[in-house]
């Protein structure tokens, strides 16, 4: 069904849900991505591992969690158990995830429009469908986030990634989460 939209044209509503479920989709996938993350102290065998992983979960900002757990996994002498292979693949995917977040936030924190433009002189179309805007961005060329495109790719990458260090962590339960940050007011 088609509805008339404030200033920005025509929209349909199937089209908007299935936004919706992908940037879902990006939220649950990056959530449980970190849950290996916060798990991985334990199973590389650190000696203290609930310090580590708690130190992790209470840092502001999955970038800093990122690149704490990579000068951790860099330290000499190495503070793990872990092999070297492993070492080096869990690099190679915290400095993929570190890349992706400013996307992530992009797609997380966009405001969802629907946009046309033409160029003024030649007509040719500049802009046309779904994107998520973003207001701290003047850059037009990087204002405008196509969706359901991007989201797709990020979402790709962000599986690519979870693959890789599954076999080397275990995914974060409630009951772990308790564990470590000592209950909670659900405990």
């Amino acid at each position: 069904m088609k509805r008339e939209a404030d200033r920005t044209g025509f929209f349909d509503d199937s089209e908007w849900e299935e936004i919706e479920k992908l940037v879902g989709r990006v939220v649950l996938k990056w959530g449980r991505l970190m849950g290996l993350i916060y798990g991985l102290p334990s199973e590389l065998g650190f000696p203290n591992s609930k310090a580590v992983a708690l130190g992790l979960a209470q840092m502001s900002g999955d970038g800093s969690r990122l690149d704490y757990m990579r000068k951790l996994l860099q330290h000499s002498p190495p503070l793990h158990r872990a092999s070297e292979e492993a070492v080096i693949s869990l690099l190679s995917q915290l400095k993929i995830l570190s890349g992706l977040i400013k996307e992530r936030d992009s797609i997380i924190h966009g405001i969802p429009v629907w946009s046309m433009k033409k160029d003024t002189k030649s007509r040719k179309i500049i802009r046309h469908g779904y994107y998520l805007v973003q207001h701290r961005q003047w850059d037009e060329g990087r204002r405008f986030l196509k969706i359901p495109e991007r989201v797709h790719s990020h979402i790709e990458q962000i599986d690519q990634a979870y693959s890789s260090i599954f076999p080397l962590a275990k995914p974060l339960v409630y009951a772990d989460w308790q564990d470590l940050i000592g209950g909670g007011p659900f405990g």
